[in-house]
């Protein structure tokens, strides 16, 4: 994402069951390149949505 200076998006299945009793839920996540310059990455903003299935 910081190479390619685009926004990066996934959807996953979550299973934490091995760690907690929490039911598997799936997770959208978007992440934002941001840049002080306009030129290089410098930060980056990671938004995530879970929900139960």
């Amino acid at each position: 994402m910081v190479k390619e200076k685009k926004l990066l998006t996934s959807r996953d299945m979550v299973n934490l069951k091995h760690f907690s009793a929490k039911e598997p839920f799936e997770q959208k996540l978007v992440r934002l390149p941001l840049s002080d310059d306009g030129k290089q990455v410098d930060h980056v903003v990671t938004l995530a949505v879970w929900e139960k299935v």
